[in-house]
């Protein structure tokens, strides 16, 4: 049976089940509504690679956009695990 979308709100079932039931089974994790950077660097160490949520960016006019990654890239580029 395909998974397209895994909608969790339990933070211990996350914990138990994101790396064995989708990171090691292959398929590409994005953690919806990340708000803290203490959550990021969980989600990270489980083996997720992306994300979307406050602590990022606030949704924002598409038209915004690249004013918004000039003025934020150092500080994305560092969430994300890469220098500058």
């Amino acid at each position: 049976m395909p998974i397209r979308v895994v909608l969790v709100d339990d933070h211990e079932l996350v914990r138990a089940g994101i790396r064995r039931l989708l990171v090691d089974s292959g398929y590409e994790v994005v953690a919806e509504g990340v708000e803290t950077l203490e959550d990021w660097i969980l989600l990270r160490n489980l083996g997720c690679g992306q994300a979307q949520g406050y602590l990022l960016g606030r949704p924002m006019p598409g038209g915004e956009l690249v004013a918004w990654w000039e003025s934020n890239r150092t500080r994305i580029r560092q969430l994300a695990g890469r220098a500058g």
